[in-house]
């Protein structure tokens, strides 16, 4: 019989103790409580604005009461803040002797200053340890330097009779002056040729300015890369202590040889924002200068407008937000991805590539998730909408013969965006005038806030709030669109103020005045009679149903699709009540000069028993509003059955 040999492993485990075999780190880990956060160092430099954050990456230790590292906590084991606001998105790693932690996105604070971070240690969702670094990150609101190039050819004497260029520059100067967003400030002109107006100089020498707007006139061509080059110049002396961003304004073509001067302000990383005004601007000429320089175009009707788009491209240059920004280097041939991860509350991503030389193909991987491209020389701009995706890919290839540096950029613009809008100048007598205002912020809506609209007729006035509750033809409830529409009687000449008042996302009070204007004709167009169009009723109480028919008659000279809506809200002078409508049918063929008849039907939410309640019914015939106001009672009925509802 064979003697069994023993391997020497064998040996070697039977002389070892066998306390050896009883250790189970896992075990022994939850003995082990955190004493001290050591070694904290930050990685990155912190640079931020309370209304542009920036980015932080730091790392610490984690030691016992025996000095050992306690390396086996994750992310859940840890909550960060900055002053008095929690971080909700971190980057977590961690390593035998460390935890790295990287926050891609500061959160917002209300004001700029200085503000402490706070480490949290967790055990079963208590703080065990809490270690606090004062004065840390620091919000400091970012500064512009601008310089405005405005066009004063011979055409501006028609298209700018009024002269409001002089009253826009003024107006941004002096609000650049009081909210301290503008170092620094340049005016150049330029028609035939360009002059240098006002060379780049502090906010703070105002006294230059009335002597140079007194030469912003109209005379000669239109020499659009004159005025480039003198701004260029000026640029040169900027200097590198804040980001410097070109406004070119001009009415007309350019009339003089042009050799692509936009593209040294890439050089700069300066955008260069285009403005034109009136119908005979080449608008492809003055988007390319825009995009290829990563500024925007903007075209308005009238000069009257020139001194909100200076505004707004203030705004949104000031609270641009940049999420990530990443520098490489090819090789010839050489292909790479970088992926993006947006934040959870983002809507939207601008993202602006550009390269030294030569070309770079870039493609988002899967193709078919592009969106808006534009590519011009060394340039390439994505504009991504419903960021649905976790991560976004794209693909860069170097097909240049040499080596080639890269720049990518992802950000989007928060500054607050209050525009109002009327269907159009126009109105027949018939037609009632649909009104809107839209105020987003960071692609978000902005709600809750108190819109009034004050319309003007000579020495007649009235005032009217707009809604954002999802029933008066505004889209969804709390969508940043708020709408009302005005039923008129006489014919003539209206004036609108919107006034806007609420809080932006970061609960800071703001308001808004817009200004629109149209003409009520008294001549009698396409018509749709509603009778009664204006119901009025007294109700008798809460939760009960009343009813009412309506009968319509088209004047229009072919069938039409027709959609009936209400305005919702039941009004008694000062006061609103919700209310349930069903309107049945909602869509029907209207024939002309043949009758329809469709129902309507409320239930009160509220119990009121001592007001009557008006509102208004509208229709909708291709594309145009059609009411005429008709007051009338409402009753107590039945819910009529779908084979009463539609009758001819």
């Amino acid at each position: 019989m064979m003697k069994a040999v023993k391997s020497p492993f064998f040996l070697l485990f039977t002389l070892l103790p066998l306390s050896l075999f009883s250790y189970n780190p896992l075990d022994e880990r939850m003995d082990y409580q955190p004493s001290s956060i050591v070694n904290f160092k930050v990685i990155e430099n912190i640079s931020g604005a309370y209304n542009d954050p920036g980015s932080l990456s730091f790392s610490f230790s984690l030691k016992d009461d025996q000095g050992r590292n306690l390396f086996f906590f994750s992310e859940k084991n840890f909550t960060f803040s900055i002053g008095s606001r929690d971080v909700k998105n971190f980057m977590f790693q961690n390593t035998y002797d460390h935890y790295r932690i990287y926050v891609p996105r500061l959160p917002y604070q209300k004001k700029d200053g200085t503000y402490p971070l706070t480490i949290r240690v967790l055990r079963e969702n208590r703080t065990i340890l809490e270690m606090t670094r004062k004065d840390l990150v620091t919000y400091q609101t970012p500064s512009l330097n601008l310089i405005l190039v405005v066009d004063t050819s011979s055409s501006m004497y028609l298209n700018d009779q009024p002269n409001f260029r002089q009253r826009a520059i003024r107006h941004i100067i002096q609000y650049a002056q009081a909210s301290g967003v503008i170092r620094k400030f340049s005016l150049v002109r330029f028609s035939s040729e360009a002059q240098t107006l006002i060379p780049l100089t502090g906010i703070e020498n105002l006294y230059l300015l009335e002597k140079a707007l007194a030469l912003i006139d109209a005379n000669g061509e239109t020499n659009i890369g004159d005025g480039l080059d003198k701004a260029l110049e000026e640029l040169k002396k900027a200097g590198k202590e804040c980001r410097t961003i070109v406004i070119l304004l001009t009415d007309g073509e350019n009339t003089a040889p042009y050799f692509k001067n936009h593209l040294k302000f890439r050089d700069f990383q300066t955008s260069v924002y285009t403005v034109g005004l009136k119908q005979n601007v080449n608008n492809v000429f003055l988007n390319e200068i825009a995009e290829s320089t990563g500024g925007e175009y903007f075209k308005i009707p009238d000069s009257f407008k020139i001194q909100n788009v200076y505004s707004e491209i203030i705004n949104r240059e000031v609270n641009r937000k940049v999420f990530f920004s990443s520098e490489l280097v090819l090789r010839p041939g050489q292909a790479t991805n970088i992926t993006f991860s947006p934040d959870r509350s983002m809507k939207k991503m601008n993202l602006f590539a550009f390269w030294e030389e030569g070309d770079v193909v870039i493609k988002m991987v899967p193709e078919k998730k592009q969106f808006n491209l534009s590519k011009f020389s060394r340039f390439q701009f994505f504009d991504l909408r419903d960021l649905e995706e976790n991560i976004y890919v794209f693909r860069f290839l170097n097909s240049h013969n040499r080596n080639n540096k890269v720049s990518f950029q992802g950000f989007i613009n928060s500054a607050l965006a209050v525009t109002s809008f009327l269907p159009k100048k126009m109105f027949s007598r018939e037609e009632p005038v649909e009104m809107s205002v839209l105020a987003f912020q960071d692609d978000l809506p902005i709600t809750g806030a108190k819109i009034t609209a004050l319309i003007n007729r000579g020495k007649e006035r009235l005032v009217m709030d707009l809604y954002d509750d999802g029933l008066h033809n505004d889209g969804r409830k709390n969508d940043g669109l708020y709408k009302n529409y005005f039923f008129h009687h006489e014919p003539g000449e209206y004036s609108v103020v919107f006034r806007v008042r609420g809080k932006n996302l970061y609960a800071e009070t703001f308001s808004r005045e817009l200004y629109k204007n149209f003409m009520v004709l008294d001549k009698k167009g396409r018509n749709i009679k509603i009778t009664p169009s204006r119901i009025t009723f007294n109700p008798a109480g809460a939760g009960m149903d009343y009813y009412q028919s309506f009968h319509c008659v088209s004047s229009l000279p072919d069938q039409a699709p027709v959609k009936v809506f209400s305005l919702g809200l039941f009004s008694s002078g000062r006061t609103n009540s919700p209310a349930h409508i069903s309107i049945k049918p909602d869509h029907f063929i209207l024939e002309p000069e043949r009758e329809k008849l469709f129902n309507v039907w409320i239930r009160m939410t509220n119990k009121s028993p001592d007001n009557d309640y008006t509102s208004s019914l509208i229709l909708m015939a291709d594309n145009e509003f059609f009411a005429i106001p008709i007051e009338t009672h409402f009753k107590k009925y039945h819910i009529p059955s779908d084979e009463e509802m539609i009758k001819h």
